[in-house]
């Protein structure tokens, strides 16, 4: 399914800039209303795409779906969005890139699909350094509601916990199949959520704004069909360190994102950022010899 390193950067780029779509959508109508119609208007898709499986049956099939739908997506984005629709764009994705690739890398370990890495350790505490550069005062963070940060924070451990609980389903079933049944399971998880707890009826007219639609489309068709896909496939070829440093990447296209768009500030601690960060990501990349497929 393509070269593991155009998909590596397919995720970088629609992930980068998919925190800006996802804010034009909850400003306007409930997060998780929004979060469940993009990944049920996925799913369909994604199984006329799915074809079959490629590789070894996975032990417990259904209940790793569950598991990477319900508690990876549903629970997970409810949280995200949730705390996304209270607190600036960039800061919430600071935080969600930061933390996924420590909750990957965490959760593998315990998990044991994850060998010990003193390169990846470092690498690990070297992109951090960066995201808590740009994370210091000045860069919105004064402006977040605490509670809104928390939920953001708990939710992309869960979405690296869902992760690590799908990964052999990508090998099972092929990333198409495995990324349209977590998408059905986390987006009827979200829809139910959403009709428990907004009103989901007086909402419906938001998504026919052309901002919102449009930011909709471009998370289905860029973010679930391209992006999610790309990213089980390289959980199955890279692991899931090597995958999660992506996270090193996004948030410098996120920043050149808003720069342009919201006119956002780049200064020197950006500027100092972008180098650790990319430092950081060339270091998770390179190829281990102890394992060549992580």
């Amino acid at each position: 399914m393509g070269d593991p390193r155009a998909l590596f950067a397919l995720i970088c780029l629609v992930w980068g800039t998919s925190w800006l779509a996802s804010k034009v959508g909850v400003s306007a109508a409930p997060p998780l209303l929004f979060a469940g119609a993009r990944f049920l208007l996925a799913a369909p898709l994604l199984f006329l795409l799915g074809g079959k499986g490629d590789g070894a049956e996975s032990d417990r099939p259904i209940g790793r779906a569950l598991i990477a739908g319900l508690v990876g997506i549903a629970v997970a984005n409810a949280m995200i969005f949730w705390g996304l629709a209270r607190a600036p764009s960039g800061v919430a994705g600071l935080i969600n890139l930061s933390l996924i690739p420590i909750g990957l890398y965490l959760f593998g370990r315990i998990a044991g699909v994850e060998a010990p890495s003193g390169r990846r350790r470092a690498a690990l505490l070297i992109g951090v350094a960066g995201l808590a550069l740009l994370m210091t005062p000045g860069h919105g963070t004064a402006e977040a509601d605490p509670l809104a940060l928390a939920a953001i924070t708990v939710g992309t451990l869960l979405v690296a916990i869902g992760a690590i609980a799908g990964r052999p389903l990508a090998a099972a079933w092929g990333p198409f199949r495995v990324n349209a049944w977590t998408s059905l399971i986390g987006g009827g998880g979200l829809l139910a959520m959403s009709f428990a707890f907004e009103p989901v009826l007086p909402s419906l007219p938001a998504f026919a704004r052309p901002d919102v639609a449009i930011s909709l489309g471009y998370l289905v068709l860029a973010g679930s069909l391209a992006a999610y896909t790309a990213y089980w496939r390289l959980l199955d070829v890279w692991g899931p360190a090597r995958t999660g440093s992506y996270a090193f990447v996004s948030p410098l296209i996120a920043l050149g994102v808003g720069a342009v768009a919201l006119g956002e500030p780049f200064g020197w601690r950006e500027a100092a950022s972008a180098v650790i960060l990319l430092f950081a990501a060339r270091l998770a990349l390179a190829p281990s010899a102890a394992n060549a497929k992580n």
